[in-house]
């Protein structure tokens, strides 16, 4: 019996490692993907404008970042609200920290064009 349980242990926690690995790889795409849609959004603007690897480092860091805190915020029942406030934070820190004024700039008016679609 004792080794029927420790078994059934074993694949609990194998399955909520694998688990968590899914959860994290899904994250990273999401990350990825958006890091890419803003590149694409500011080279469509300005060629010359492109982000560096460096900026899309940091940025896919900082996209990773809010995508946990969301996930986080609704498993526990936040707000709407704290969800706003998430997204703000993340992306001020983005516009403030990493682009440079052309590439903010190139980002205003790539979302001015998709408010106007």
């Amino acid at each position: 019996m004792k080794i029927r349980t420790k078994i059934i242990t074993c694949l609990l926690v194998i399955g909520s490692i694998i688990s968590g690995f899914a959860q994290s790889d899904h994250i990273m795409k999401q990350a990825d993907k958006l890091v890419i849609n803003m590149n694409e959004d500011i080279v469509g603007q300005d060629k010359s404008s492109a982000l560096s690897d460096a900026q899309k480092s940091k940025i896919k860091t900082l996209q990773v970042d809010r995508l946990e805190a969301l996930a986080k915020i609704r498993k526990d029942g936040g707000s709407e609200e704290d969800k706003k406030a998430t997204n703000k934070a993340c992306y001020q820190k983005i516009y403030k920290d990493i682009l440079s004024q052309k590439q903010r700039l190139a980002m205003k008016e790539a979302n001015e064009k998709k408010k106007k679609k």
